[in-house]
């Protein structure tokens, strides 16, 4: 239920009930007797009090709903994932269904190392482009002044020299710094949702604040290249 719509029950439930005191006692005068007005008040407070006990209950209700509907969705996400792990074809993807928030964080640490790892090779193979094709003209026994007609080239002509250097250099070195800062942002995140769900846990808490504590160094010291 809205914010807006208790709001709205309220409002008309407070001018109903004070209509008809209105209504019943409009004849009487207003009174300076302090009992008067604390047995108005206890007539607003036993009138009230209902309402908002009836208002709860339907809050209640719809939040046990929202939590059945959510079990339901996700005993059949788990189903559909188990289901796939059976009947796995050749080179199809495995999921563990019961992984966690932290077992997933762990995972995707572990891929950004190895994405890193990957850019690296990638890196390393290009720079060595130039000495793999003067390794491949004497392969192919080219006479020395092929090969130093080869060499004579300018650099920035020859396509085998620093091969890709922007895209090694600054696109991937700025891509992985933004991927780390919001993997960082999302472990500060997920365990602050953790917290929330979860405040008595002391473990949970000192993560908390070691994401935290990580976030605010990278972007400390992190910074792209230009």
């Amino acid at each position: 239920m809205k914010k807006s719509t208790i709001y709205i029950i309220i409002g008309i439930s407070l001018f109903l009930i004070i209509t008809i005191y209105v209504f019943n006692f409009h004849k009487t005068q207003i009174s300076t007797n302090p009992e008067d007005w604390n047995s108005f008040a206890s007539y607003i407070n036993g009138m009230i009090t209902p309402i908002l006990a009836f208002i709860n209950i339907l809050i209640l209700m719809e939040v046990k709903n929202a939590v059945s509907d959510i079990d339901v969705f996700q005993k059949k996400h788990k189903k559909k994932l188990r289901a796939h792990n059976r009947h796995l074809r050749d080179f199809q993807l495995k999921i563990n269904e019961n992984n966690s928030i932290e077992d997933n964080l762990r995972i995707l640490d572990d891929n950004i190392n190895q994405i890193s790892e990957l850019f690296e090779d990638f890196h390393h193979a290009d720079e060595q482009c130039e000495q793999d094709l003067y390794e491949l003209t004497k392969k192919a026994k080219l006479s020395a002044k092929s090969i130093k007609l080869l060499k004579d080239v300018p650099y920035y002509e020859n396509p085998f020299v620093n091969r890709m250097w922007e895209m090694h250099n600054i696109g991937v070195s700025n891509t992985m710094t933004e991927t780390i800062k919001n993997i960082l942002q999302l472990k500060v995140n997920a365990y602050q949702l953790m917290v929330t769900n979860n405040p008595a846990d002391q473990s949970l808490l000192k993560k908390y604040k070691a994401a935290q504590k990580d976030l605010e160094d990278y972007i400390e010291n992190a910074g792209l290249v230009d």
